[in-house]
């Protein structure tokens, strides 16, 4: 929810990789309807979506960006490379998201 300005997860839905890969991800698209479908019947909505990278920055990779146009919603992104979170939104372009992690 949106509270403030500020996103508050209230839920996480976790997804398989189908892609089956350390370094590509991929939801399915069966996947992201039950999880658009759960947070609807539990008047929830979608307000980001989480991944990690394993070897690079914290930074949306050119496919994120294709798929950060169709999912409208901010991109926590994890950088295992330098331990660090950040978040993203695609608004014509890439934008930065604030984020706290509590």
């Amino acid at each position: 929810k949106i509270e403030n300005e500020n996103f508050i997860v209230k839920d996480v839905f976790l997804t398989k990789n189908i892609e089956n890969s350390p370094v590509n991800f991929t939801i399915s698209n069966d996947e992201l309807i039950i999880a658009y479908g759960e947070a609807e019947k539990r008047k929830l909505g979608v307000i980001g979506i989480f991944h990690s990278h394993p070897d690079s920055i914290a930074y949306p990779s050119t496919t994120d960006k294709k798929y950060m146009e169709i999912n409208p919603v901010p991109w926590i992104i994890f950088s295992n490379k330098n331990k660090e979170f950040k978040a993203y939104i695609f608004e014509s372009e890439i934008m930065p998201v604030s984020l706290e992690i509590k």
